[in-house]
């Protein structure tokens, strides 16, 4: 952030985050007496919701994803009060001190630091497994006491073996290394000899271990990962919830090089010829009296993996293979496989992205110093496709994907506001059009049941910031309706009749008379342009009163005040400070101040109806309406 308006900004969040961090210390130290008193869950839900959007307002992706996870584990708090148990408030603190060392960092001298956010978020993840699990088993807590408290001694003996794996995993790759760990996961499989699905797992990850074309990167966070959720469902006695997850699956069947499957790198291998529906149907049939060999099992369950997973791996396979395939004759095979990783890092399986990024590599080869490849390839392509990118290298790209997404039907606001809600936080994937026109245009995808933004390219050139200017636009187009069109289309040629009338006339000799016009309101006073974005224009305001002073015209004054006073309203509602707050006005109370004749009341409507018919604000708006009966006329 380089003006000082963005630093001022930053300060607000950073001094209203330590607020709401402190509203969830209190309320987690206090979690087995606040679990049923449904207003404090309230405050501490809104307190994560808040910091959540706030960080994402101002694109720290890395606070936003922490406060979400937070906010998700009190939502289930809200909705099915719970035994707080010590395990569980250990978990939240735990998560909570994630949120807390982030918002530190960013309040630091040197910022918060790309990398280093991305470490945090990465050892944060599993805390939060560990949460989300033991929520989930505080949920289900109708199994037996008795088997939850004769597995812990499993736990441990596990937890002491994934430590030691862990520690071999960082060291070089070499096969007495391999030989080690091979011994380590053997020593798994005899614990819990009864329990399949563990045994299962097990098997499938000695599997993976075996092939020497997996990377201890590639392997490393998939094996220890699902170990320890198994190992943590044996201790709850759910042994027969202990699932195994396709990644693994297809590193314990492969037999081709690994390739990644997204951004947030979790790696995969390529896959085994699969069988196809019809031949799967056959086998399965044939099967069913028969004995498989565990050989055979692995060809016949990835058969079954759904269409859109099958067509994900075989595009990613597409986009490592190309980037391989371009990178081989330019790179040494050391830095060519950093380079294919951050590539794809970058573009997911988009075939034309990657090829332009790949493209990007090569002609600035000489850039790319060994062991610093990753900055470098950040800067490259925030310098030639991200910045200016209708003018940059990928511009017939992105002005397809624009168009896709604007295209002027009656979903486009609903297409904008839940793409704007995907890249905020996880959202349910369903048959809903807008959320199937996004992912037919490639720029969504969907994992598990959730959608997500397709390529970090997508996030950065798509952003929050766009959107919001795509919205302001939307909000400029409805408030222009056709019949007032047609009546000042009518005026217009009224107007236009009478001049050529009065014009035909003889004209008379008329004295010579000294005319004064009124000073011209220049356009920026007289009208909201909305391909101006709503900082900008007030920018623009705040020079012209500089220039001026004394000398401003009232309309352009007027203009300036509420102009930023819708400003301050979408700030404060980042914030959820929107309505019926003690002791101070909400965004909603702002926006009461802009009276029904001013030419910015339909913009100031715009925002009071949504979070109206936002159900976290709507109950909060009711209740202040009958302290301020001016601002019924917002939401009528």
């Amino acid at each position: 952030m380089d003006s000082a308006n963005d630093q001022k900004i930053l300060g607000y969040f950073i001094e209203e985050a330590k607020e709401h961090l402190e509203t969830l210390e209190h309320g987690i130290l206090d979690l087995g007496n606040l679990v049923n008193n449904h207003e404090q869950m309230n405050e501490m839900f809104r307190a994560a919701h808040s910091v959540k959007a706030g960080a994402a307002m101002l694109g720290y992706s890395s606070i936003q994803k922490t406060a979400h996870r937070l906010e998700d584990a009190f939502t289930i708090l809200k909705e099915n009060p719970l035994e707080v148990d010590q395990e569980l408030e250990s978990l939240f603190l735990k998560s909570y001190d994630l949120l807390q060392i982030l918002i530190d960092k960013l309040q630091g001298p040197l910022g918060l630091q790309a990398e280093e956010a991305d470490a945090i978020v990465k050892n944060g993840e599993a805390t939060f497994a560990e949460l989300q699990a033991h929520l989930n088993y505080l949920l289900g807590q109708g199994k037996s006491t008795l088997a939850i408290a004769a597995a812990p001694s499993i736990s441990i003996s596990v937890r002491d073996i994934l430590k030691q794996m862990l520690q071999l995993f960082k060291q070089e790759e070499t096969s007495t290394s391999r030989q080690q760990l091979q011994k380590l996961i053997l020593s798994l499989s005899q614990l819990a000899s009864e329990q399949e699905q563990w045994q299962y797992l097990v098997k499938n990850a000695q599997s993976a271990l075996a092939n020497p074309k997996h990377s201890y990167r590639t392997l490393a966070p998939v094996i220890i990962k699902e170990l320890k959720q198994a190992s943590n469902l044996l201790e709850w006695g759910r042994g027969e919830e202990i699932t195994i997850s396709q990644e693994l699956q297809l590193l314990a069947a492969a037999k081709l090089p690994q390739i990644l499957i997204n951004p947030e790198a979790e790696l995969v291998a390529s896959t085994p010829e699969l069988l196809s529906d019809q031949d799967l149907e056959e086998a399965l049939k044939w099967s069913e009296n028969q004995d498989i060999n565990e050989s055979e099992k692995p060809s016949l369950e990835l058969s079954q993996i759904p269409t859109e997973r099958k067509a994900q791996i075989a595009s990613q396979r597409e986009a490592y293979q190309l980037a391989e395939e371009k990178l081989t004759a330019e790179f040494e095979e050391n830095q060519r496989a950093t380079l294919i990783e951050e590539t794809l890092a970058w573009t997911g399986d988009n075939l034309e992205l990657t090829e332009i990024v790949i493209r990007l590599l090569i002609d600035n080869k000489n850039e790319l110093r060994e062991g610093q490849e990753k900055p470098k390839i950040e800067q490259l392509i925030h310098k030639n496709i991200v910045e200016n990118w209708l003018q940059n290298k990928a511009a017939a790209h992105f002005q397809k994907v624009q168009n896709s997404l604007l295209t002027p039907d009656a979903n486009v606001r609903s297409r904008l506001e839940t793409y704007q809600d995907i890249l905020q936080g996880r959202v349910l994937a369903d048959n809903k059009p807008e959320k199937l026109a996004l992912q037919q245009a490639a720029l969504v995808i969907k994992n598990d049941d959730y959608l997500e933004v397709s390529n970090r390219i997508y996030q950065e050139v798509f952003n929050v910031q766009w959107v919001r200017q795509e919205l302001e636009k939307l909000v400029d187009v409805e408030n222009s309706p056709a019949d007032l069109t047609k009546v000042l289309s009518f005026l217009a040629v009224l107007g236009f009749l009478g001049f050529t009338f009065l014009s035909l006339k003889t004209p008379e000799k008329t004295p010579n008379v000294v005319v004064t016009t009124s000073p011209s309101i220049p356009e920026i006073c007289a009208k909201r342009d909305f391909n101006i974005s709503l900082n900008k224009t007030i920018q623009q305001l705040q020079d012209l009163k500089s220039k001026q002073g004394n000398r401003l015209s009232e309309k352009c004054a007027t203009q300036l005040n509420e102009l930023m006073l819708i400003q301050q309203a979408i700030g404060l509602a980042a914030n959820n400070f929107v309505a019926n707050l003690p002791g101070r006005e909400g965004a909603f109370e702002i926006l009461c101040k802009i009276p029904p004749t001013s030419d910015n009341f339909k913009e100031a409507q715009f925002w009071a109806k949504r979070w109206h018919n936002d159900k976290a604000w709507k109950l909060d708006i009711d209740r202040a309406l009958p302290d301020n009966p001016d601002c019924q006329k917002l939401i009528k």
